[in-house]
């Protein structure tokens, strides 16, 4: 499971950045005319890719769970308008190929992170509670819970419309908004460091989930 214990204004910090970044437009009318994309059905099948990394399971490696992340991550993730947000003003001092590997990079490292911490299953589901769609930004309330047993976690997902799709742009674990933590660290980070040592740093920090997640 994510780990908690971070103060929980960091989300009502990332929902702010999210509603002052309209980065990209299109219609309310638009986005109704396609219930086959809804900010649910998008969470629902992130949901799934969960499970289906849990039930894969520590005997299945590290690496065949990253894989199954990977690809729920490029699929439902809003990548471009992630990395935007995460890196603020630090964004444009990256060249063209130096962004392209920061979001290759990042991908992965939430890949992974997400590989690593839900490594085992035993009858977990996860349930959409409701959602809420305000102009290009969306909101999916779920929780995760085993049957029968009194812990629940609280998963609210923020999604953005960016052409003709809701993606992810965020994930808040009981309170805990992975991406502003992020943003705080990179940006900090950026602020005394350089940009291929920022680069460098993701790359390390996937390798060390990589070994820790195959012991």
């Amino acid at each position: 499971m994510p780990k908690t214990g971070h103060h929980k204004y960091v989300l009502n910090t990332f929902l702010f950045l999210v509603l002052a970044i309209p980065l990209f437009q299109i219609s309310r009318a638009n986005v109704e005319s396609r219930p086959h994309k809804t900010p649910a059905s998008v969470v629902s099948r992130f949901d799934q890719s969960l499970l289906a990394t849990m039930k894969a399971g520590k005997s299945a490696g590290m690496l065949k769970r990253c894989a199954i992340m990977r690809s729920a991550v490029h699929n439902s993730f809003g990548l471009p308008f992630i990395s935007r947000l995460v890196l603020g003003h630090y964004w444009n001092s990256f060249t063209p190929a130096q962004q392209t590997r920061f979001m290759h990079l990042f991908s992965r490292l939430v890949a992974a992170t997400y590989a690593y911490n839900f490594n085992g299953y035993g009858g977990q589901e996860i349930k959409i509670d409701r959602s809420l769609v305000r102009g290009n930004n969306a909101y999916v309330y779920t929780t995760f819970f085993t049957p029968g047993h009194g812990h629940k976690h609280q998963f609210d997902y923020v999604l953005h419309h960016s052409g003709s799709r809701w993606l992810i742009v965020n994930i808040v674990a009981d309170g805990v908004s992975d991406m502003a933590i992020r943003r705080a660290e990179y940006q900090t980070f950026l602020h005394h460091g350089s940009v291929p040592a920022l680069l460098n740093a993701i790359q390390h920090q996937y390798n060390m989930l990589l070994k820790m997640g195959s012991r």
